[in-house]
């Protein structure tokens, strides 16, 4: 296999899993937004992730901790990590979540609103991009 081909494969397959990314937390948010519950959460602590030993690729995840309707105190890492960390320790901010999971939740801010349909518009470009290099090779 060329790396021409490889790099063909890369895109389509790297755009297909991050358009599944992509509209999978779309829908998510979507239905949160439609049925979930609304509260005030607080950070209560930063898990630093670093992924080499530069530190210039280090990801935050903040844990959250709310109180459910049923009085259930919950406290879960957010998926999404930052850098910078967009929050601190104490922070409080608004979650929204799943009355038929109570775990699972987003938080309701702007970086959330936009992050997941900028990760499907990058699936796109690659499988487009994927594409232009096929056809670029044909003509």
């Amino acid at each position: 296999m060329s790396n021409q081909t490889s790099l063909e494969l890369l895109s389509f397959f790297g755009g297909a899993i991050l358009i599944f990314i992509g509209i999978f937390n779309i829908t998510r948010r979507r239905k949160l937004l439609k049925v979930g519950i609304t509260t005030e959460a607080t950070v209560v602590s930063l898990r630093k992730d670093i992924f080499n030993n530069s530190g210039a690729n280090t990801l935050y995840y903040p844990t959250i901790e709310y109180t459910a309707e049923t009085n259930k105190t919950i406290s879960r890492e957010y998926t999404v990590g930052t850098n910078p960390s967009k929050y601190k320790e104490g922070d409080k901010l608004t979650i929204i979540y799943d009355p038929d999971n109570v775990e699972s939740f987003i938080i309701n801010d702007s970086p959330t609103k936009i992050i997941w349909p900028i990760i499907l518009l990058g699936g796109i470009a690659l499988i487009i991009w994927g594409i232009f290099l096929i056809v670029k090779d044909r003509f």
